[in-house]
């Protein structure tokens, strides 16, 4: 009973994680629409599309990071509680961290928001400089 509870709380997460790369990809979309004449200054400026396009992917992954990393603690932290309540299914269980595997969900999880934040970031580079000052919202 308590592994099938714990596999539904893993699916649950793992839906909650796909939900927010989505939103990281929405939110980028979003950013770009929004920074047009900023990203049309700093191309008349001499910014490369490369660049631009490198800051917008950099950004992204830093606010992914930020969520993943919360989110992480978050959830060793409520593991941690979890597992020390004194409930009957969980006696005899003894916690500890899993590494490797919480490294590999962050690190996918943080590929996959690089990924889905590649598109609109490339799409706001491309926009030249002229039309983008040019553009009123």
């Amino acid at each position: 009973m308590s592994s099938s509870f714990f596999t539904l709380l893993q699916q649950l997460v793992s839906v909650g994680l796909l939900v927010g790369i989505a939103g990281i990809g929405v939110i980028m979309i979003r950013s770009v629409r929004e920074r047009r004449r900023e990203v049309g200054v700093l191309r008349s400026l001499g910014f490369t599309s490369r660049g631009v396009a490198e800051v917008l992917v950099l950004e992204a992954g830093f606010v992914a990071f930020e969520g993943i990393l919360i989110g992480a603690v978050i959830a060793l932290v409520a593991s941690y509680f979890l597992g020390s309540t004194g409930a009957d299914w969980a006696e005899g269980m003894t916690w500890t961290v899993p590494v490797t595997e919480v490294l590999f969900i962050v690190g996918l999880a943080l590929l996959a928001t690089v990924v889905a934040s590649l598109w609109p970031a490339r799409r706001a580079a491309d926009i030249r400089p002229a039309v983008a000052l040019r553009i009123t919202d």
